[in-house]
């Protein structure tokens, strides 16, 4: 007896671990699905992504065996109650074989094999759902296995859609909810609003005489960087990234809707300073001066002799300057300065809200705006002390300059705080694309050409322009794209991969 016990505890373990195998995977008889999970389907059509892993691992699994039934609800119960169905699903083989772009339909008595393109890192398969309210998808493997950057299942406008309820209910949540970086995006926020006080530095001997100086130069220089850096950005990365995320079934609607944008980004500046134009009129004075010209002034006005006025009391402090126009000075630089950080708060938050990808994109974005503010707080700094502009003391115009840059932070807790899907994401992306196409092309490349008259100065002021863009560009070498789309290697799979307007 003592010697058949350690036989027959021995053949009790093997048997319980031959039972449970596949424990917490496989479910069904004999193990046939390891994941399923019910969805909502409103719309007509859905798309399944498969992605290879990262560093060139390639995909867990070549080929997957999938089960799509319709249901009439999304309930827990619906889920376990089409489990023998889908059993018997997998039981009818063999299974219909789909390569990459082909379609899948719901449908009892039936599997299917979906085949995963190796050469690419993306596969794509159509989902038809029509005439089905409801799907229950059962799958050989859990499809976050094949998950890098895209959700495995969306909509046909790119949205994520997340199952109701899954089996194993809680151990493979498909996609956990998305918890967005608010510390990251208010911390470069304040980023942004630090650089409203780099007046700082030329606040005091000997910097500041030499800014007074050779304002032009400077000015010059850093427009040439921050006009580098900007348009960067938007070629580089926001433009092209709002492509992945507009979708629409026509391709030329999507075309309409991201050129629609970007042009409206890039008139949006022009739009505020009209309205801030037309306030400052209403002050005694009567005219006014665009925001954007007021640098230029101060950059050709000859260097301060006596020392700024105290405080922000209208004060006639130098001979023939009109005081009424002092104000207008400061109402445009310091309001034309909030609406524009404002448009800068709104597409920083943006970019932190993508859930995909915003640690590279979204710092990137940051730096570019940091690029620009630095350039144009240094205007804006001139402008403020300038004693036939603002004719403030330094640390008065700091202050007030440092107030109006709190909109940045406004902005991003804005768009932080709206659950946006991916078309609006896009769309916003597209729009502060032409924002800052605008404020590099209109706005920091003039002055280039106003302060650089000479050869040489021109091609100083080229050569930071590169450094600006390269600067940016050096992210996209390790920068992948955000969504839906994105071709191979050789992007023969789809002409449109990568692009993906109005297309499944």
């Amino acid at each position: 007896m003592m010697l058949r016990m350690p036989l027959l505890l021995s053949l009790l373990a093997a048997a319980l671990a031959a039972e449970d195998a596949h424990a917490g995977h496989d479910h069904g008889e004999g193990g046939a699905f390891e994941w399923a999970g019910i969805f909502s389907a409103p719309e007509e059509f859905y798309l399944w992504t498969a992605q290879s892993a990262e560093g060139g691992k390639g995909y867990a699994d070549p080929h997957m065996k999938m089960v799509v039934l319709p249901a009439t609800d999304d309930a827990e119960a619906t889920l376990h109650a089409l489990e023998d169905k889908a059993v018997d699903g997998f039981g009818h083989t063999p299974c219909l074989e789909v390569e990459a772009g082909g379609t899948i339909t719901p449908k009892e008595h039936f599997c299917y094999n979906l085949h995963f393109d190796t050469q690419v890192w993306q596969t794509l398969f159509k989902i038809n759902a029509t005439g089905a309210s409801h799907l229950a998808i059962f799958a050989e493997h859990f499809p976050t296995e094949f998950e890098r950057d895209a959700h495995y299942l969306k909509d046909d406008h790119g949205d994520d859609i997340e199952p109701s309820h899954e089996i194993p209910e809680g151990e493979a949540e498909a996609k956990a909810s998305f918890d967005k970086p608010w510390g990251e995006a208010i911390g470069a926020s304040i980023l942004v609003m630090v650089c409203t006080l780099i007046g700082v530095i030329f606040a005091r001997y000997p910097l500041n005489k030499i800014a007074q100086n050779h304002q032009g130069l400077m000015l010059g220089m850093t427009n040439a960087f921050a006009g580098g850096a900007l348009l960067a950005a938007a070629f580089y990365l926001m433009l092209y990234e709002a492509t992945h995320l507009i979708v629409r079934d026509e391709e030329s609607f999507a075309t309409a809707e991201w050129g629609s944008m970007i042009l409206t980004g890039f008139i949006t500046a022009s739009v505020l300073d009209l309205f801030v134009n037309f306030l400052i009129g209403q002050l005694p004075g009567g005219s006014s001066l665009a925001p954007s010209q007021l640098a230029d002034e101060a950059a050709k006005s000859p260097p301060p002799s006596p020392p700024p006025a105290e405080g922000l009391p209208v004060v006639d402090a130098v001979e023939g300057v009109d005081p009424s126009r002092r104000v207008r000075v400061l109402c445009g630089v310091l309001l034309g300065d909030f609406v524009h950080n404002l448009v800068d708060g709104l597409v920083i938050g943006t970019a932190f809200g993508d859930k995909h990808c915003y640690q590279t994109m979204a710092w990137t974005i940051t730096a570019a705006t940091i690029y620009h503010e630095l350039a144009q707080e240094i205007s804006d700094y001139f402008v403020l002390t300038n004693p036939n502009q603002g004719n403030l003391k330094p640390p008065v115009a700091l202050l007030l300059n440092f107030l109006s840059g709190f909109s940045v932070l406004l902005g991003v807790c804005i768009t932080m705080a709206t659950e946006a899907s991916m078309y609006s994401q896009g769309m916003m992306l597209a729009f502060g694309g032409g924002v800052y196409i605008q404020i590099g092309a209109t706005e920091c490349m003039p002055r280039v050409y106003e302060y650089a008259k000479t050869t040489r100065l021109r091609l100083l002021a080229l050569a930071f322009f590169v450094i600006g863009a390269l600067a940016i560009g050096l992210v996209l070498l390790d920068h992948e794209h955000c969504a839906v789309g994105g071709g191979g290697d050789d992007g023969a799979a789809d002409p449109h991969a990568g692009h993906n307007h109005g297309r499944l």
